[in-house]
């Protein structure tokens, strides 16, 4: 008997209706999704810059979406060099955050290993951003990422039927066949 008309039956107990409706609710949470959805994860920006610019400019970057910075990461891998010949501990970085009302600027020490801190500096499309070593510091080999999360409202939200990832698996799964890839 379908669930509908056992439950407007009259002749059914109200114990038999309740199991058959916790029954039924009990299919309903086994079944799978039948819709995935995918969100954008943060986006990496990342640049190595062999010899820094006279300036000490070591990577430019302009934001194309509203978004936050949530991460940075910087490494230098060959340290300035003092009066003595010998390689500093240490060497300063700045990043400056340029947009309409003006700039900000963080400045960050970096020794001899990667520096990786959490961040959250609010950037709007069009801000730009400035990475340099102090005037006056030569240092070689200059790396930095960002990790670079766009506001959801410039999010690519996309819904697929289970189904139509299952056949794209198929699909995947049968090209490496032939490639002899799987």
């Amino acid at each position: 008997m379908k669930l509908k008309h056992l439950i407007t039956d009259e002749s059914v107990s109200l114990e038999a209706k309740l199991n058959a409706l916790a029954k039924s609710i009990q299919q309903l949470q086994r079944q799978p999704a039948s819709v995935a959805t995918h969100t954008m994860p943060p986006i990496p920006i990342s640049q190595c810059t062999e010899v820094p610019a006279e300036d000490g400019t070591v990577m430019k970057f302009m934001f194309p979406a509203d978004g936050i910075i949530k991460r940075a990461a910087i490494f230098v891998e060959q340290m300035p060099v003092d009066d003595k010949g010998r390689a500093v501990s240490m060497v300063e970085v700045d990043a400056r955050f340029y947009n309409a009302s003006g700039a900000t600027k963080q400045s960050f020490e970096v020794y001899r290993k990667p520096l990786v801190m959490e961040l959250e500096v609010p950037v709007k499309a069009g801000d730009r951003l400035r990475v340099s070593l102090r005037e006056g510091v030569v240092a070689k080999g200059v790396w930095c990422a960002f990790l670079y999360d766009i506001a959801q409202k410039h999010h690519a939200i996309t819904q697929v039927l289970v189904e139509e990832l299952r056949a794209l698996e198929e699909e995947a799964d049968a090209t490496d066949e032939v490639s002899g890839e799987g």
